[in-house]
């Protein structure tokens, strides 16, 4: 069976609209599934840690939050894992195969230009 803690984790850091502290994420998660706070705290605790290593959430202050993931930010994530791969060669490469793809079309009357 598939681990959903993060997902949950994750809807419920979008419920809270805040950063929230560990106590606050397992109240909202129990009060919304019904489980005894108890038994849910060590494994939110080890689901955040885990989102804070992979970079799905921030922490300040003892309070955790989403980090904002924008195009931009993983273009720039992308780079960051190996530079030697440049993401303008592999978009100039798409615009030669579409280029190539183009010519090997037969043209319609209405292009060609007489």
């Amino acid at each position: 069976m598939p681990n959903f803690n993060g997902a949950i984790i994750m809807h419920t850091m979008e419920l809270i609209k805040s950063p929230a502290t560990l106590r606050e994420i397992v109240m909202t998660i129990a009060q919304n599934t019904e489980l005894p706070p108890e038994d849910i705290k060590m494994p939110v605790k080890q689901t955040l840690e885990m989102g804070l290593r992979s970079g799905f959430l921030q922490k300040a202050e003892g309070r955790y939050y989403l980090e904002p993931i924008t195009f931009t930010h993983l273009m720039s994530e992308i780079r960051a894992l190996d530079p030697s791969d440049n993401i303008e060669k592999l978009q100039s490469k798409k615009v030669e195969k579409s280029l190539k793809t183009t010519l090997k079309l037969p043209l319609r009357r209405s292009q060609v230009h007489r």
